[in-house]
């Protein structure tokens, strides 16, 4: 900008198209054509250049240094392989851990076994729903005027012309049964599972009432890792 400050331009006629004043002195519009100050925007925008592909290099440098250290860290991710759809006979630890120490001989730390359960995993997600509904339906009972429970009108089971015959009935009472029948499908699924492991899809919600606490307890498998 000093360099182009110094252009002549803004000293030309008032009538002159290329006349400029105001801000316009400190830009590129107060350099005349084939000006030799046009070669400063040339350099400049070299040495911009080299600075930013510089910058570039040297980040990605730092980069690449600190991705090849943790891949040659023994961290778990760093090695684990996670293995879908394992054949019925071969789904226990030590079975997937024979198989891949036989292929792999010596290499292989540990595996384990963890059963793949979305229809458990919806259920869940049902069970912690209707919760947090039976509480709101709590919440704007106390917090009304006339502190008059709110009304549900529930679905028939498989829709249909049947499903708005149902009469209205309390919301509290509703999505309470509601919760109590998916706790008991959750723990009885749970129970049939072959194989049951803590994840981290275990509830993390605050404890809200009594049966919060006892869905705490409640753990969902997920997939087989080794």
């Amino acid at each position: 900008m000093p360099v182009y400050a110094t252009g002549t331009n803004k000293n030309l006629e008032v009538s002159d198209p290329r006349y400029i004043q105001g801000v316009l002195v400190l830009s590129l519009s107060n350099v005349a054509p084939k000006d030799n100050r046009l070669w400063v925007t040339w350099i400049v925008e070299i040495f911009i250049m080299i600075i930013v592909y510089t910058f570039y290099y040297k980040d990605f440098q730092r980069y690449t240094f600190y991705a090849q250290k943790y891949l040659a860290s023994r961290a778990p991710r760093a090695f684990a392989v996670i293995v879908y759809d394992i054949p019925e006979r071969f789904r226990s630890s030590d079975a997937v851990f024979a198989i891949f120490d036989r292929i792999f001989p010596g290499e292989v730390a540990s595996a384990n076994f963890v059963q793949l359960a979305p229809k458990l995993l919806k259920k869940k997600m049902a069970y912690t729903a209707a919760l947090t509904k039976k509480e709101l339906a709590i919440w704007k009972t106390e917090n009304s005027k006339t502190h008059e429970v709110p009304q549900i009108k529930p679905k028939a089971e498989g829709g249909g012309p049947c499903a708005g015959k149902l009469e209205p009935m309390n919301a509290i009472e509703y999505w309470h049964g509601k919760e109590l029948e998916l706790r008991e499908e959750v723990r009885s699924d749970q129970e049939r599972c072959e194989s049951v492991a803590p994840t981290a899809l275990k509830d993390v919600v605050s404890p809200r009432s009594e049966e919060v606490q006892e869905q705490n307890d409640l753990v969902i498998p997920t997939r087989v890792a080794i």
